[in-house]
């Protein structure tokens, strides 16, 4: 009988084991589940947000070429190193290699972008150049940028909040180039960070090494 009671409390308790254990597995998946779906769920805001910031740079009428050249040259706009040490033909050299992954990329958010049409048989698209047009797409851009163009709407002292700012720029002859300047400071700060952090790591001499080579690269793209 004893040992019946024995049997039966090992039986018990590495059920409860089993349980825990099954019950912390599903608990890991559960999470990995989330962050994989936050993850994707940042991609895709990035990529909206690039389309986006593309679409303000760009005229009414434009290529699919010109569109991705636009959307890779926003990592590289600001960035100092594209002056003095990178190969200048470097987004070109990524775009058109890569022409159909940039479009299967980004053509669900293409096809659903609104005041866009994409003509696909002859790789070109038109948008509407509007007030209202701007005014979507200066709303829908980061943050971190959306700040940088309120900043520079209250340069004249105003006081304007973010949405009368926003107006404000889509109202604005500059609307563009306003936009590419407020890139360019965010890039500008992440390079200069990037770069300082390199130095730190790999060493000061590493570091001087690394920027002669694109340095010389860069010449050779110029010739």
């Amino acid at each position: 009988m004893q040992q019946n009671d024995c049997s039966y409390v090992v039986a018990v308790v590495s059920r409860q084991v089993c349980i825990t254990l099954l019950m912390e597995l599903l608990q890991v998946f559960w999470l990995r589940e989330a962050k994989l779906r936050s993850l994707e769920t940042a991609v895709l805001t990035n990529l909206q947000s690039a389309v986006h910031m593309a679409l303000l740079l760009l005229p009414e009428e434009f290529s699919e070429q010109d569109l991705f050249t636009s959307i890779a040259s926003i990592s590289y706009s600001g960035d100092f190193r594209m002056t003095v040490g990178e190969d200048r033909d470097k987004v070109q050299n990524i775009v058109k290699p890569n022409l159909a992954m940039f479009r299967e990329l980004y053509e669900v958010i293409l096809d659903n972008m609104q005041h866009l049409h994409w003509r696909k048989s002859s790789g070109t698209f038109q948008q509407s150049n509007t007030v209202s047009c701007y005014y979507h797409h200066l709303n829908l851009l980061p943050k971190t940028m959306q700040y940088y163009i309120w900043e520079h709407s209250n340069k004249d002292g105003k006081h304007r909040d973010l949405e009368e700012s926003l107006m404000s720029v889509a109202h604005d002859y500059d609307c563009s180039n306003i936009v590419a300047c407020a890139g360019m400071k965010i890039v500008r700060r992440s390079s200069i960070t990037q770069s300082l952090k390199g130095i730190f790591t790999a060493g000061l001499m590493k570091s001087i090494k690394y920027s002669g080579q694109k340095l010389k690269k860069m010449m050779k793209s110029v010739r």
